[in-house]
């Protein structure tokens, strides 16, 4: 092999005419030639080109051969050079020679021939040498991945020779063992004391003396304690070889460091053994099937469950399909492809065939684990729970609901029957309570009459009183009797117009249709404005004059005159030198807001939570029925789209005292005319 043609040359020569015939000579012969005239331009082309092999003459301007080659020899001693000069003296051979040159050659050159031998041998050692040296720096890259991969891996190894008592390890070991390098050096003997370290007493009686006796490789775990205190678990690969005569000759081997894999595993068979006690309490069996193998595994627990011995019998899906009750199968099969359509995990109910013959029902759960390149299950995992106890529950669930039923639907014929006597006894009560509402209400009515006609009574008895003292006296004239009777003839009207309205008020029927809220606020206030005149008591107003609603007009004047009824009678009890009642009407969103409030004093606050109640009246059992305010409730409840009445006390601008705020939502106007319809 030509190992010359990998290889750069420098020639350094100052005859133009030789470097010539030599560049000719060596051009197919090296990878490329490079020239310099004198010694001084062939340091230069060294240092720029740096070439593998240097030929060159020693008398040469500027600098000869020998300063050339001691300065090269300085910066690169292996750089191999031959020296080729037409001077063949003794002297200059021995300077070359302690130079280090790799060979000298006399002139003149005519052939490659004469060049050939020694360049080829400076080739091929410049080869071996390039080949050492890639080898040494795998080496070394190698030591260092393994280095590294020893720290990852908190791996050390060791090597033994049995017969010079040497013991090398890698630095990891000291690292393992939580020793200082530079303070303890590892022989082998205190090597196995921190191995066995604290039970000492082990190394005469296992591993290593079996090894020994039966040519055994080793591999343990040692459970240690470091010199520190620190307590660690290391893995021991070694062997041993041993001569022709069975004597050990060397030992070696790695220690790996696994604390924290070993209490990890220790933890896991931890885990597995209370997870076994759970399903043996739980009766709970696990089973694997390999879809493909066609086999199926059960374990201990699972042929426990049914009375056989463990493995008693090996599974298939044809054992399988035959212990399943022949009611289940088709229900399973068709279960199961149902919900692995839609997921990995399923649950089944079917009933197993026992040792002795019974069915006892079990819960199957399951989960896919491996699937083929088509999607297809081929592995599944999954548990048996024994659910016999609430299958027997179910029944007896079953047949209580039965008879739950049953006696449910006699005391529901009982039932339909006291509510109909119920529903009629209401009606009573109703009926009693609306009798009573409406004595209260005619009571406020002949109250409210008699103050309407005081003044008018008045005006015919004074002008009748006038009429007969002015006939006493003589002085009575036809234009007297007139003014007397067109007195008494209004005021009789008066009198007649007051009963027609309090008579319309209280007749008038509860007809729904759409009406303007403030005009069933007029409607009460026309029927307490002699009474509040009379009491001095000025009515305030805040309405907003566009709100209308569908209903009954003439209820919603009642739920107001009551609430009016009521301020007046809280303003006989107290003296309020400005008596004011302010009615205030507005629309939030789709409920309607009536608020009555007066400057009375309040409510007390022992009784403010009972005023709604039926019966409840502060007045003397003469003088009230206490069936107003619950009225109220009730027209407002029942005919105002499920309305409401409550009672506070605030401070206004006019004073103390009591708020009634009557609220109700507005409703579909379209809608209820249809109903109405």
């Amino acid at each position: 092999m030509n190992y010359l043609k990998k290889y750069t040359l420098l020639y350094v020569e100052d005859d133009e005419t030789t470097v010539s015939i030599v560049k000719e000579l060596l051009k197919d012969q090296v990878k490329e030639v490079y020239t310099a005239l004198d010694g001084y331009d062939g340091w230069k082309v060294f240092k720029q080109k740096n070439p593998d092999i240097v030929l060159m003459d020693i008398n040469m301007p500027k600098m000869n051969g020998i300063k050339l080659s001691q300065k090269i020899k300085r910066v690169a001693p292996d750089k191999p050079i031959v020296v080729l000069t037409a001077f063949n003296e003794n002297n200059l051979l021995h300077q070359f020679i302690e130079i280090g040159i790799e060979a000298y050659l006399t002139k003149p050159l005519t052939s490659f021939d004469k060049l050939k031998e020694p360049l080829d041998k400076i080739a091929t050692l410049l080869s071996y040498k390039t080949i050492a040296k890639e080898k040494d720096l795998a080496l070394k890259k190698s030591e260092t991945l393994l280095k590294k991969a020893q720290e990852v891996a908190h791996v050390g190894n060791w090597e033994f020779c049995f017969k010079t008592n040497k013991f090398i390890c890698s630095a990891m070991l000291y690292k393992i063992f939580d020793i200082d390098k530079c303070s303890v050096t590892l022989m082998y003997d205190n090597f196995l004391s921190l191995l066995y370290y604290p039970n000492k007493e082990l190394m005469d009686k296992e591993e290593y003396v079996c090894s020994i006796i039966h040519k055994q490789s080793i591999n343990t775990i040692h459970k240690i304690k470091t010199v520190n205190g620190k307590i660690k678990y290391l893995d021991e690969q070694s062997i041993i070889e041993f001569n022709k005569k069975g004597k050990p000759i060397i030992a070696y081997g790695t220690i790996q460091e696994v604390t924290e894999k070993y209490q990890y595993e220790l933890k896991i068979k931890e885990s597995v053994a209370k997870l076994e006690v759970a399903l043996e309490s739980a009766k709970i069996g696990m089973w694997e099937w390999n879809i493909n193998a066609g086999v199926i595994e059960w374990d201990k627990n699972t042929y426990e469950m049914l009375g056989y011995n463990h493995n008693e019998f090996e599974i298939n899906y044809e054992i399988w399909k035959s212990l399943v009750h022949t009611h289940d199968i088709e229900r399973v099969h068709t279960s199961l492809h149902s919900q692995l359509e839609l997921s990995d995990i399923f649950i089944i109910e079917f009933r197993y065939k026992t040792a002795n013959n019974k069915w006892l029902w079990v819960e199957g759960r399951g989960r896919v684990i491996e699937k083929n390149m088509y999607g297809d299950p081929i592995r599944l995992i999954g548990t048996h729970t024994d659910i016999s106890h609430i299958k027997e529950y179910e029944l007896i669930l079953k047949n209580e609901i039965s008879n739950k039923t049953k006696e449910l639907k006699e005391l529901n014929s009982n039932l339909e029957l006291k509510i109909k006597e119920e529903v009629a006894k209401n009606r009573e009560k109703d009926q009693l309570l609306q009798h009573q509402t409406r004595l209260a209400a005619i009571g406020e009515m002949m109250s409210n009459i008699a103050h309407q006609w005081r003044q008018p009574l008045s005006a015919i008895t004074t002008s009748i009183s006038a009429l007969k003292i002015k006939n006493d006296y003589g002085i009575l004239n036809n234009n007297d009797i007139d003014e007397t009777n067109e007195t008494i003839l209004h005021s009789a009207g008066f009198l007649s117009s007051t009963i027609d309205n309090f008579k319309n008020f209280y007749k008038k029927d509860s007809i729904k249709k759409r009406f303007f809220i403030i005009d069933a606020i007029k409607d009460a206030l026309n029927i307490v404005k002699a009474t509040y005149d009379h009491n001095f008591i000025k009515i305030e107003l805040d309405i907003d004059y566009g709100i209308s609603y569908f209903g009954s007009d003439n209820l919603l004047s009642q739920v107001v005159l009551n609430v009016l009824s009521n301020s007046k009678e809280a303003f006989d009890k107290d003296h309020i030198d400005e008596k004011i009642v302010c009615i205030s009407l507005n629309k939030v969103d789709d409920t309607i807001i009536i608020a009555i409030e007066d400057n009375a004093g309040g409510i007390p606050s022992d009784i403010i939570g009972k005023i709604f109640d039926p019966y409840f009246t502060t007045k003397h059992n003469s003088q009230g029925t206490g069936l107003g305010l619950y009225m109220c409730t009730q027209i407002l409840n029942n005919h105002f789209n499920c309305g409401t009445i409550e009672a506070n006390n605030n401070t206004s601008k006019y004073g103390y005292g009591a708020c009634f705020i009557i609220k109700f939502r507005t409703v579909d106007l379209d809608k209820e005319i249809k109903n109405e319809q």
